[in-house]
């Protein structure tokens, strides 16, 4: 027949239809397992290396920090002149021609009768074991970290969520009052309070207090302004909840992850903060030692014994790091956003 297309052979073959790698089969049927929301944040957090790492270290300097004052057998305040200035010797590690308490290629405890005693770290320049004084330094700088997370969970996310949740001229009026508070520095803040106070924790701790919180309360007045107006606690409130309740049982556990983050990143400035002001002579006060008041002595010495401020800066390096680091880590386990599909 005319105009009839002839018929064309079938250009299918059996394997047109196969697929086209030999394991795909495993990926289409791969099988996911159920996890809760907790369990799911600890697996993210731990594919983070960094913040594993990070974690780590913090695990190890706290351990250092409660048991490397009694390790030495020295106390932190002891001064004995006849050893000052000792650079760190080892036990063990002294053979291998390191940390064998010699400097310039003499030794310092042959030549002080010293032949069987062994400073980890060192002496400092009034002969105190500098061991015992950095962990010592350490648990100072830990206790601000932990003053500095309470304090922006109690005052920051109290005043967040009234000014938040409130609004209206509450809010107005709070807001305004953290305005007036963040305008004054901190340094303005310590001076003024070293006036009425001696130098010492308590003056750094109510330094903390007076403007630390306010990141967290403008973070947390932020979340509740978002939150107020889901469904759910629209419907939460039409059933007769109490504000109190609503508060605490309906947003704040929304606002939960990014309190922890916003209260992980606070503790390097927390630190910081302390090691600054004993630097500058506004911290804490000798004999007791802080790593600020150990860098800053050691600053002072630095060309001649290096060993008295490279080992409390590099620790307090250390410390900085690892908490920036599981900050990291825990604002993309704990962010839905950063999660992967």
């Amino acid at each position: 027949m005319m105009g009839c297309p002839e018929i064309v052979e079938d250009i299918f073959k059996e394997d047109s239809f196969l697929l086209a790698e030999k394991n795909a089969g495993k990926i289409i049927d791969r099988e996911y397992s159920d996890k809760t929301m907790w369990k799911e944040i600890i697996y993210r957090f731990t594919k983070n290396k960094g913040a594993v790492i990070g974690m780590a270290a913090i695990l190890i300097i706290i351990v250092f920090a409660i048991i490397g004052p009694y390790m030495s057998g020295y106390s932190y305040d002891a001064v004995d002149m006849s050893r000052q200035n000792l650079v760190p010797r080892i036990p063990g590690i002294e053979k291998l021609g390191v940390f064998d308490g010699t400097i310039k290629g003499i030794d310092q405890y042959a030549m002080k009768g010293l032949d069987h005693t062994y400073y980890y770290f060192g002496t400092d320049n009034m002969g105190r074991d500098l061991w015992t004084r950095v962990f010592t330094g350490t648990r100072i700088s830990l206790f601000v970290a932990g003053v500095a997370v309470i304090i922006d969970m109690v005052i920051g996310v109290v005043f967040g969520m009234i000014s938040g949740y409130f609004g209206g001229i509450v809010d107005l009026v709070m807001q305004r009052i953290i305005e007036i508070i963040s305008g004054i520095p901190n340094l303005v803040v310590v001076t003024l309070l070293m006036i009425v106070l001696k130098p010492g924790l308590l003056t750094i701790i109510l330094a903390l207090m007076f403007t630390n919180w306010i990141g967290m309360s403008r973070l947390v007045r932020a979340q509740v302004l978002r939150l107020k107006e889901q469904e759910y606690v629209i419907a939460a409130k039409s059933l007769g909840a109490s504000d109190l309740y609503i508060v605490f049982r309906e947003i704040l556990p929304n606002t939960l992850s990014s309190v922890i983050i916003m209260a992980m990143m606070s503790i390097p400035g927390a630190i910081f903060m302390e090691s600054f002001l004993s630097f500058i002579g506004l911290g804490i006060p000798e004999p007791m030692a802080s790593l600020g008041t150990l860098i800053s002595n050691g600053y002072k010495s630095m060309m001649i014994y290096p060993h008295m401020v490279a080992i409390p800066v590099t620790l307090f390096a250390i410390l900085m790091i690892s908490f920036n680091l599981v900050a990291d880590g825990l604002r993309d386990a704990l962010d839905p956003k950063m999660k992967a599909g």
